[in-house]
């Protein structure tokens, strides 16, 4: 039986030895995706505050006095 994250693996691989640019690949993705899958990554993997969130992260950079600053500026 074949691996079922070959890919995933593969990929992550090049990025850890340097063969591709992490910054490269998010850019790929982000092309590639639809706007909703992107949306609900950011939200389940807790990138951005969503509906309901409450500020109780103690220190997590994201929700950070600098993420909060960055959101006012661009008017998330």
């Amino acid at each position: 039986m074949t691996d079922p994250r070959q890919y995933t693996e593969q990929l992550l691989e090049m990025i850890d030895e340097g063969i591709l640019d992490a910054e490269h690949v998010v850019r790929c993705f982000t092309r590639y995706l639809s706007e909703d899958t992107i949306k609900n990554m950011m939200f389940a993997e807790e990138l951005v505050p969503h509906e309901g969130y409450e500020d109780d992260t103690d220190g997590l950079f994201l929700y950070s006095q600098e993420y909060k600053d960055w959101a006012e500026r661009k008017g998330y």
